[in-house]
């Protein structure tokens, strides 16, 4: 187009430009405990079963009452949400995560088995974007600065890998990743 206009006639070679690997970032628990403390009660319950379980955001959401084994305490990761539309997970295959010992059953209690488990105030499964907006807000009221995405999953792996010494391996299983690659 700018030769066509006669503005330029010759492109230039332009220098290679290196672009440098952004930190990851990830907080310690007690940090996560102080950003859920500054939630609403009933938000509290989502955020922190999410800080123990690293599911992504439409993993979380879609979560039902069918999918946990309480006699075998895991939860089996099946489908996520994209779209507002229920789906296989992101590489289709599901897979189990342990429970963590602390978890609250009584969640589940009076559920059908196809009930979503967490429900915002209105009763209506958490969009994405009100997850964003809950946890933006309880960041500003503790004085921390992580997207919710780095303040979740990003950080339980980390936390496994720093401060459990978990290898990359289980770590990738507890993420249900195909690749090792992405536990990295």
């Amino acid at each position: 187009w700018l030769n066509w206009r006669g503005i330029l006639t010759v492109v230039p070679k332009f220098p290679p430009i290196s672009v440098p690997k952004p930190k990851k970032q990830w907080i310690l628990p007690d940090t996560q405990a102080r950003i859920i403390s500054k939630m609403h009660p009933h938000d509290q319950a989502v955020f922190g079963f999410w800080m123990s379980h690293p599911l992504r955001n439409g993993e979380l959401r879609v979560l039902r009452k069918k999918h946990f084994d309480l006699e075998k305490w895991v939860v089996r990761v099946e489908d996520a949400i994209s779209e507002g539309i229920i789906r296989h997970r992101k590489n289709r295959e599901p897979y189990v995560l342990p429970l963590d010992p602390e978890f609250d059953a009584s969640a589940l209690e009076d559920k059908l088995p196809e009930a979503f488990v967490f429900l915002n105030r209105k009763g209506l499964p958490y969009t994405q974007g009100r997850l964003e907006k809950i946890w933006s807000a309880a960041c500003k009221k503790a004085g921390a600065k992580i997207r919710l995405y780095h303040g979740t999953r990003r950080s339980k792996a980390t936390q496994l890998r720093v401060l459990k010494g978990a290898d990359l391996e289980s770590i990738r299983l507890i993420l249900g990743q195909k690749q090792l690659g992405s536990a990295q």
